[in-house]
C-alpha cells in the first residue's frame, strides 16, 4: 500500500504541475495531437533513440532541477546511455529546432528497484545543466500538503509517434 501511495503521489505531481503555475487557468484540451500555445510547458522534455543513424523521439520527461529529469523507468530500460538524448525547450518533434531548444546528452539513469509495472519510475541525470530561461524552466511543484482530489488536471507530452 505504501509503493502504492508513493506511486499515486508522484503521478499526481507530474500531472498537475508540469511547468504550469498552479494559479493559471488550464489550457483547452489537446485533440487527436492540435498543438497547445508555443512554449506553454517549458519543464517538458522529449527523450530521443538514435536509430539507423538517426535520433527519433520515444518518449517524454519532465526537468525537475538543471541536472535531473522523471521519466518512466520503461522508457530507459535496457537503453545505452550513449543512444538517448534530452531535448528542451521543443515547440515541434518535426520542425526546425528554434532558438531555445537544447540538446543534451545523459549521463546516468536511476531506477527504482522494484517491480515493472508498479515503480515504473527513473531519474535521468544529464551531463550538463539544462540553460533555464522563459521557456525551459524547472517543473512548478505542489505544496506537500495540497490536495487535488476531485479537480482537473494537465497531462502532457509529445505522445507517441507510430512507424
Amino acid at each position: 500500500m505504501f509503493i502504492l501511495t508513493r506511486f499515486l503521489s508522484l503521478l499526481m505531481f507530474i500531472n498537475v504541475s508540469v511547468g504550469k503555475d498552479l494559479d493559471k487557468t488550464p489550457p483547452k484540451r489537446l485533440i487527436n495531437g492540435q498543438n497547445e500555445e508555443l512554449f506553454d510547458f517549458p519543464s517538458l522534455a522529449s527523450l530521443s533513440k538514435r536509430r539507423i543513424g538517426a535520433w527519433f523521439h520515444y518518449c517524454s520527461a519532465v526537468l525537475v532541477s538543471p541536472t535531473k529529469l522523471v521519466t518512466a523507468a520503461h522508457c530507459v530500460r535496457n537503453k545505452k546511455i550513449i543512444n538517448v538524448r534530452v531535448s528542451l525547450g521543443m515547440v515541434n518533434l518535426f520542425g526546425p529546432p528554434n532558438e531555445f531548444e537544447q540538446v543534451l546528452r545523459v549521463d546516468k539513469f536511476d531506477m527504482h528497484d522494484g517491480s515493472y509495472i508498479t515503480n515504473d519510475i527513473a531519474v535521468i541525470t544529464m551531463a550538463t545543466p539544462a540553460k533555464l530561461n522563459k521557456n525551459v524552466k524547472v517543473v512548478v511543484l505542489a505544496e506537500k500538503d495540497s490536495n487535488y482530489v476531485r479537480e482537473n488536471c494537465t497531462i502532457s507530452g509529445w505522445g507517441r509517434e507510430l512507424m
